[in-house]
């Protein structure tokens, strides 16, 4: 009752935000509605009569030739709607663009935010990716706005995507110096910590394991190495959440192409490492050993002759995967020796009456369910798969615990309003501030 009462009260929440959006959305004036030829709806004079009339010329132009729609909005305030949410809902509100294809473009400027935003349809993702949205934003239309210089601002910023649409001759758009230094040193950094270092640390474990008089065996070298790897790579792991959070958080005012950025160079130099890891720990479990009879090598036999040196219970662990054997042979004295190493996986137990590692659980009985006050204790069937031998054992289950959980589904609805051509929102676009 109580999750039911939560999932509730998270979708009226929910309901009153998207319900709050779409009543400021109302508010915002169709430009068509005094002309049906119009582009811009500018209610709070914030361009000049001069520069509207020659944006909706040039938009004018641009649906003629291309039927592409831009549709420009300068408000002084949305209240404290997010931008991306407020264009989006406009944007399909209105229907930007032509519904068989979906072209349309609405720039939102906001002045209170400080914030500028283009909300791109479907079908000019192509020509327009957020990348370059960005780039219009920073380096053509901003400058200006830091100048207070809003109409001059909006001109040049429409004026270079219309000639983006219609394939003309750009000026170059170079990547943001500061993007770019993040990326590079966010490519050394992460090639460092996860390439570099975890290598240069295993390698000089390796080497002291190798000579620590303690490890006499290929087993006993074998075991500290993977305990070895195991930790660093457990260290990276902590390491990594917090790195994979701030390139996240970063990506969301830069460009979702960051995280490819970063990814990238992250596994390209965590994996090698980890194959290269597994393979010394190959090298150390099959290295030759001194026969401890003739003083000669010992050298490990290949899997396939292991079935006529193991007796019938390793055999078997080995044919369950639950233990790995491996068997050296000397060359001189021909004496054999057999090393174990078991699974790390917890399916098989040792049988107490053959000592095979083949037991598991077959059938388990509940005595009495637990509550979110005590535990209790249930009746677990061991069948070990060798000898057939069965058992039966208490083990405690846990105290129930507490836990919540909310839902919501959102679907965007095709929308064809006002006088546009009826377009949706591609749901990309970018969002700048000054």
């Amino acid at each position: 009752m109580k999750k039911v009462i939560i999932l509730l009260l998270f979708c009226i929440h929910w309901a009153n935000t998207i319900a709050s959006v779409y009543d400021h959305v109302k508010l915002v004036p169709h430009p068509r509605a005094v002309d049906a030829n119009a582009f811009v709806s500018n209610p709070d004079g914030i361009l000049d009569g001069e520069t509207v009339q020659s944006l909706n010329a040039q938009l004018y132009e641009l649906e003629k030739e291309t039927s592409a729609e831009i549709a420009l909005v300068a408000v002084n305030s949305i209240g404290n709607q997010e931008i991306e949410d407020f264009s989006n809902s406009l944007f399909n509100r209105w229907g930007i663009g032509k519904a068989d294809s979906d072209n349309g473009v609405l720039i939102l400027f906001v002045l209170d935010q400080r914030a500028i935003r283009f909300e791109i349809g479907y079908g000019l993702e192509g020509a327009l990716p957020d990348a370059i949205c960005k780039r219009i934003q920073t380096q053509v239309m901003i400058p200006e706005f830091k100048n207070e210089n809003y109409d001059a601002g909006i001109m040049a910023g429409v004026d270079m995507m219309i000639k983006i649409i219609k394939e003309e001759p750009v000026p170059e758009l170079t990547s943001d110096d500061n993007n770019r230094n993040f990326f590079i040193w966010t490519t050394v950094i992460l090639f460092v910590l996860f390439g570099l270092l975890p290598w240069l640390w295993l390698s000089y474990n390796g080497k002291r394991i190798i000579g620590d008089k303690k490890h006499q065996t290929n087993a006993s070298r074998y075991t500290a190495f993977n305990s070895s790897k195991n930790s660093t790579f457990g260290c990276l792991f902590f390491l990594l959440v917090p790195i994979l959070f701030f390139v996240l958080f970063t990506a969301l005012f830069i460009s979702w192409k960051v995280l490819l950025l970063v990814l990238v160079p992250l596994l390209a130099a965590i994996l090698p490492v980890n194959i290269w890891a597994k393979q010394k720990m190959k090298k150390i479990r099959q290295a030759p050993i001194p026969c401890n009879v003739c003083g000669g090598t010992m050298l490990i036999l290949p899997k396939t002759e292991n079935s006529h040196n193991l007796n019938s219970s390793q055999q078997f662990e080995q044919q369950l995967r639950s233990v790995d054997y491996d068997v050296f042979k000397c060359e001189n004295c021909q004496k054999k020796e057999v090393f174990k190493f078991e699974s790390s996986s917890e399916k098989y137990s040792v049988c107490s009456t053959c000592g095979t590692k083949s037991s598991v659980k077959k059938n388990q009985k509940t005595i009495k369910r637990p509550t979110y006050s005590s535990s209790d204790m249930r009746e677990v069937e061991y069948t070990c798969l060798f000898c057939q031998y069965k058992k039966t054992k208490q083990e405690v289950i846990p105290r129930l615990r507490h836990s919540s959980s909310s839902g919501s589904s959102s679907s965007r609805s095709r929308s064809s309003g006002g006088s546009f051509g009826g377009g949706r929102s591609g749901g990309g676009g970018s969002t700048s501030r000054w």
